[in-house]
């Protein structure tokens, strides 16, 4: 085995050198220099392996179909080949882009016991280390081992079964590049991925470089290939663009020139005193512009008896909203008006904002909203308002509402909505072996919620389901998983549901309960064999959910069935359960939440999942993805979907940063109020804030806050009255 994982080693090698073409020649050599120190070596151990009739099995888990990927995975299979012949065979699976699924294809490799696990990008190398400690893993097409597994005071080691090859590039020398080709530039705007780690580390780093130069970096983040093309015209927005956009909210805009003149009575002096004003113009983030072979029209522009010089007024002027000069507040706008919509609150000039969420734009691709803030800030208040105004319009409510601020609300004559109790209530129960109908898809997006009605209801439900037994039973193997999905496919295929079967016709009592989950791996328990043991541990991980304190919240058909549209899903007393039920009820209600957003394109449905922290389980950050994903999707079935919480500290620690950060970005509008200490600090890297714009929210007064809609900035304060405030009921929010 150890000529075979040398064999391995040089295959690797190869791999490198096929997928990174364009490394320099260096690098090529010192390859070629190992690759010919095994040779005698590999040669022998193939030979070796055919005389002894060893037989080896790869499993091959790629991402996504992709040029650069597919040679990769080609240029590993020939290397292999080459040196083992006949005695090596390859279970190639491509993922399709969907990292759930990655995590699936490790599994069957883990069952079928294959001798070697190449993964393919990122996703799939996260989903190997966490499927198998056992199997050797080799990684292709990873930027950064440490980043890609979070991994501290990461040395260019892995340690255990984990090794393979990276595609990272010379950051130093892209940076150096930049101010070869571009000595001029001052300002260099770093377009990344924010959903993918990788992509930001390496802006991170670039941005560095970067500024050691003196060069301002500034980060453009987009999560969805969708959203590319607006975040580039964001980044490449000029004054005269920005101000169109103004102008169409009704922006005034002026145009602002500012000469600096210099006087001293000598050259040294003169000299002197140009590098202070530089300096106190660089600290106020201000950039001076030497009027170089100018000196006399710069002159003329200070002068009062001499008109205003046009070569001046060209290269140092720019654009500005009236009301920042006014206001003497450097935000990019002074109002905001949709021109219908509803009431959210007045600006800091007093004037109203009228918001339209289903409004869309270059920059406002959805109507989901990220509302932050700490306790008694006012951020339940702005959530019931906003969701009351959209009831008012014919939007249908959903709230997860983990802190029993809602159930007053609810209950108003005015809403008459449906109070459940998902925590264990009689009318609360979510039966997760339900499966729930695909919604038909046409688009073409790529979507990690596996819309395809040609995959099938049963095979996305078992990716659902295993996400739900994750979250539920983290402690479970590779081994006992496997089990559980084979005793899952033999059990619906017993309620004759197989993987054609259409659902959507079904009704509650149709599908199978945990207590037939519970029965069925009771029955293979009792069979003599080599997996006895194995379903004694799954009949004991099971009986909880089966027979114990948990039965309640799942066992039974589902008995959910809300009549209003106005729903309240209480799960205040999940928080004295424990940390697995917990996680797994509420990616349980999502699941179904979500169903209730796809169920009728033409109805508009708004989600509000406040106090959103309490769903976070490093351990697991299945929910966290599933959220995101639905954050992208709900557009097409117009949804909204609200994320409220009183800190980003959860969502941006590094267990749970891939796809927390994502769940807080993807909204197009934010609702900051006030907050401080490290979740201030966070806030105003995440979203790009400036120093003005994080002064005020770590300063904001209650009932205030600084709304960002897209490339738009502005002060909201919610003035309601008392009427208004009394609809809200007693519950957190007054």
């Amino acid at each position: 085995m150890k000529k075979a994982l040398s064999i391995l080693t040089v295959g690797c090698l190869a791999v490198s050198l096929a997928a990174c073409g364009s490394t320099a020649a260096s690098s090529a050599a010192s390859a070629a220099d190992s690759t010919a120190s095994s040779a005698a070596e590999s040669t022998a151990a193939s030979d070796t392996a055919a005389a002894d009739g060893q037989t080896y099995k790869v499993g091959i888990c790629q991402l996504v179909q992709h040029v650069a990927l597919d040679a990769a995975t080609q240029g590993f299979k020939d290397a292999l080949t080459e040196q083992l012949g006949d005695a090596v065979t390859f279970e190639e699976k491509n993922a399709q882009g969907d990292s759930n699924t990655c995590s699936t294809i490790i599994n069957g490799f883990v069952s079928d016991n294959v001798d070697l696990i190449l993964a393919n990008a990122t996703p799939a190398l996260q989903a190997a280390q966490a499927g198998t400690n056992t199997i050797p893993v080799l990684g292709t097409s990873v930027t950064e081992y440490g980043v890609a597994l979070g991994l501290t005071d990461f040395t260019g080691t892995v340690g255990g079964n984990v090794s393979g090859t990276s595609d990272l590039a010379p950051l130093d020398q892209q940076a150096e590049m930049i101010t070869e080709w571009l000595p001029e530039a001052t300002k260099v705007g770093l377009l990344y991925c924010s959903a993918e780690a990788n992509s930001q580390y390496q802006v991170d780093e670039v941005k560095k470089y970067l500024e050691d130069k003196g060069i301002t970096a500034t980060q453009y983040s987009f999560s969805d290939s969708n959203d590319l093309a607006s975040v580039c015209q964001k980044a490449a927005d000029d004054q005269e663009k920005i101000m169109a956009k103004m102008d169409q909210n009704g922006e005034v805009m002026g145009k602002w020139n500012t000469t600096i003149m210099v006087l001293s009575r000598d050259k040294e002096d003169y000299n002197s005193r140009c590098d202070r004003v530089k300096n106190v113009a660089s600290i106020l983030g201000c950039k001076i512009r030497v009027l170089s072979n100018l000196q006399h029209e710069g002159y003329q522009q200070i002068s009062p008896t001499y008109p205003q010089i046009k070569r001046i007024q060209e290269t140092s002027s720019r654009y500005f909203p009236v009301s920042t000069f006014v206001g003497g507040f450097p935000f990019s706008s002074g109002g905001f008006n949709d021109g219908k919509g509803f009431y959210l609150g007045k600006n800091s000039s007093g004037g109203l904002i009228l918001l339209d969420l289903w409004k869309r734009g270059s920059s406002r691709t959805n109507s989901n909203i990220t509302i932050v803030g700490g306790s008694g800030s006012g951020k339940s208040t702005a959530i019931k308002h906003i969701i009351a105004s959209e009831y008012a319009r014919g939007t249908k409510i959903i709230v997860i509402d983990p802190e029993s601020e809602y159930k007053d609300m609810c209950y108003n004559p005015l809403f008459e909505g449906n109070w459940i109790d998902v925590a264990g209530g009689k009318g609360g129960l979510i039966n997760p072996l339900q499966i729930r109908p695909v919604p038909p898809d046409t688009d073409d997006e790529n979507a990690e919620l596996q819309e395809n009605d040609s995959i099938g209801d049963l095979a996305i439900h078992l990716k659902t389901l295993q996400t739900f037994f994750r979250l539920y039973i983290p402690s479970m193997d590779d081994r006992l998983r496997a089990l559980l999905d084979q005793a899952l496919v033999e059990l619906y295929h017993k309620f004759g549901i197989s993987w054609d079967t259409d659902v959507s016709g079904y009704s509650a009592n149709q599908f199978p309960t945990l207590t037939d989950l519970y029965n069925l791996i009771a029955e293979k328990a009792k069979l003599k064999d080599n997996n006895t043991v194995y379903y004694e541990d799954l009949k004991t991980y099971l009986e909880g959910a089966a027979n114990g304190a948990d039965h309640r919240l799942w066992n039974g058909y589902t008995t959910i069935n809300p009549t209003s549209g106005f729903i309240v899903l209480d799960t205040k007393s999940l928080i004295q359960m424990s940390g697995t039920v917990l996680a797994a009820q509420y990616f349980n209600v999502l699941s179904w939440c979500w169903e209730q957003i796809t169920h009728d394109r033409k109805e508009r449905i708004m989600l509000v999942a406040d106090e959103c922290w309490t769903m976070i389980d490093p351990r697991c950050p299945q929910s966290l993805e599933f959220l995101k994903n639905a954050e992208k999707r709900a557009r097409k079935y117009e949804g909204s979907i609200i994320v409220g919480t009183q800190s980003t500290n959860d969502f941006l620690d590094p267990e749970v940063k891939f796809y927390g950060q994502s769940v807080l970005d993807l909204p197009t509008f934010k609702l900051l109020f006030s907050m401080d200490g490290k979740s201030l600090k966070e806030t105003t890297e995440l979203f790009d804030l400036n120093d003005a714009q994080s002064e005020y929210i770590s300063s904001g007064q209650r009932g205030t806050a600084l709304m960002k809609v897209g490339n738009q900035a502005v002060i909201v304060r919610f003035e309601l009255s008392e009427e208004r405030l009394e609809m809200f009921g007693r519950g957190g929010g007054r």
